[in-house]
């Protein structure tokens, strides 16, 4: 969860958050899904709205994409739980828990949760689109960070997270 945040948090510096397509097939007897048949496609639509343009990110429950919102012309970021945590329940529960409890955050370090869904079997979180690199890939280019920039990234991060706890998350 505290990874989640800090993809969240630090808005200026991350290019956070969703989507991909399966078709779904089952197992002739069993019933069970086949997981060998699950497609990422670019230029689909999730819920009649969304447009998936490109993968942006991966993590370890969840993949982000890019994609192009038709009803209010606007490029958001589609989260989508991971076809090997789909089926379970658990998951799936945790992956609401999470879009519920970001929706209801306003803060200038933390992404705007604009929408939440699931399709055939796809959960998915529409959030806010924040252009850039990842912090990750920052701190990677920059190779060392001066105190000054590392202390103003920590207290973007440390107030994305205060206000998380403030509202009891």
């Amino acid at each position: 969860y505290c990874v989640y945040l800090l993809y969240t948090v630090i808005v200026c510096m991350s290019i956070v958050p969703i989507i991909v397509h399966r078709k779904v097939k089952r197992h002739r007897r069993s019933g069970a899904l086949d997981h060998n048949c699950f497609l990422l496609k670019i230029g689909m639509l999730i819920g009649d709205r969304y447009e998936i343009l490109e993968k942006i990110g991966t993590g370890g429950m969840s993949d982000v994409y890019k994609a192009k919102c038709h009803k209010l012309n606007r490029f958001v970021a589609v989260k989508v739980l991971k076809q090997e945590f789909g089926e379970n329940e658990n998951f799936v529960s945790k992956f609401k828990v999470e879009a519920q409890a970001a929706a209801g955050l306003m803060h200038p370090n933390i992404v705007n949760v604009y929408d939440v869904g699931e399709e055939e079997g796809i959960n998915y979180i529409v959030m806010e689109l924040v252009e850039g690199i990842t912090l990750k890939n920052y701190i990677e280019k920059k190779a060392r960070l001066s105190v000054k920039e590392a202390i103003s990234i920590a207290i973007q991060v440390s107030m994305g997270i205060e206000a998380a706890h403030n509202n009891h998350i």
